[in-house]
């Protein structure tokens, strides 16, 4: 038959157009003239040596928080001071705000939930095996199975219950990380005055996820995550957190070890 139009989905690495509302995660490889650039990886390499494709997106300087959650214009001061918000290399979550007609994508973090990502882990994969959802920043629980000869005790993995976040980019970023544990925000809202901003607030429990080290164990289940992600690609299923928890939890069942995965 002629004359019939057949949309289809790849299973091969493809290019990420980018949606306004999107949530990606991506890396500053440039900052001047009042905006920053990210790189956008949208997959993994693939065995024939390819890098995959690479999409690039504009975030603004008006596009970002400031430090405090202060609200006003940005000035020349601002734009010295960029470095200190982000700089080259530094991997972030962000929103896609408009997507101009040649194709280039501009970028926010000005919701709480975006910014600077730190201690944790990175997997690429094909934007194809990340489909839209309601909700793109899940906490998987229950990853972890102490075992009954490790007598080590660590306050920072009690505090944080072994449970661990996952932000799933659009474009094939998904970012891997500790639950930031309740009582760090509440040792922290106890610290400094009520009328204190929430974006303060923020702030100061990323500064101590950022700085704080992360557990054994905790490591260990976020390496089991991240190589439960790695073989859903390998096999292109759909990585959702459903499969990722399915993978994880055979993993466990099986007493299969995290560098065997």
């Amino acid at each position: 038959r002629v004359n019939n139009l057949i949309s289809v989905i790849p299973l091969s690495p493809s290019i990420y157009t980018g949606q306004v509302g999107d949530l990606v995660v991506g890396r500053i490889v440039g900052v001047g003239g009042s905006r920053w650039k990210v790189s956008l990886t949208c997959s993994a390499p693939t065995s024939a040596g390819s890098n995959g494709s690479m999409k690039e997106g504009q975030l603004p300087l008006s596009g970002v928080n400031l430090p405090g959650g202060v609200q006003r214009i940005r000035t020349s001061e601002d734009v010295l001071a960029m470095r200190n918000l982000f700089k080259e290399g530094d991997l972030l979550t962000c929103e896609i705000q408009q997507v101009q007609k040649e194709g280039t994508l501009i970028l926010h973090t000005r919701s709480l939930r975006y910014g600077k990502l730190d201690n944790g882990v990175l997997v690429t994969v094909p934007p194809s095996l990340v489909g839209r959802r309601k909700n793109h920043f899940v906490t998987l629980t229950g990853l972890s199975r102490k075992s009954t000869t490790d007598t080590s005790m660590d306050v920072d993995e009690e505090e944080g219950g072994g449970d661990v976040d996952v932000y799933l980019g659009l474009n094939g970023g998904i970012w891997i990380q500790r639950t930031v544990p309740t009582e760090w925000e509440n040792s922290i809202r106890a610290d400094q005055d009520e009328r204190a901003p929430l974006a303060e607030t923020l702030q100061k429990l990323r500064l101590r996820h950022a700085t704080t080290r992360v557990s054994r164990s905790m490591r260990e289940s976020i390496a089991r995550v991240r190589n439960s992600i790695e073989c859903l690609r390998l096999v292109h299923c759909q990585i959702t957190p459903d499969t990722i928890e399915i993978v994880v939890k055979a993993s466990l069942d099986e007493g299969v070890r995290v560098a065997d995965m």
